[in-house]
């Protein structure tokens, strides 16, 4: 007897690479204008952030005249949580 069982995990993806591209703005600038260190950003830029402060994401929605929701996107990803084959069945 084998039993499959999948899940849908949501995932919070920063997309603040994407809005920066669109404002046509740097990094750089972005650092200048809402003062978060270049290396505070990095991680948001290249979406490989864990945790971050909700002061830096309130700086950086002001700076850059966007909300929340502009910022980040939910994103629902499906895979399996495990297989398991029962070799008595």
């Amino acid at each position: 007897m084998n039993i499959e069982i999948s899940y849908k995990m949501a995932r919070i993806v920063c997309r603040l690479r994407i809005v920066l591209a669109e404002k046509n703005m740097t990094r750089v600038k972005l650092s200048a204008i809402s003062g978060i260190p270049l290396n505070t950003l990095a991680p948001l830029y290249h979406d490989k952030w864990q945790r971050v402060d909700r002061k830096t994401i309130d700086r950086i929605c002001t700076a850059l005249n966007i909300t929340y929701k502009e910022l980040f996107e939910n994103r629902e990803e499906q895979g399996d949580l495990f297989k398991f084959r029962n070799k008595y069945a």
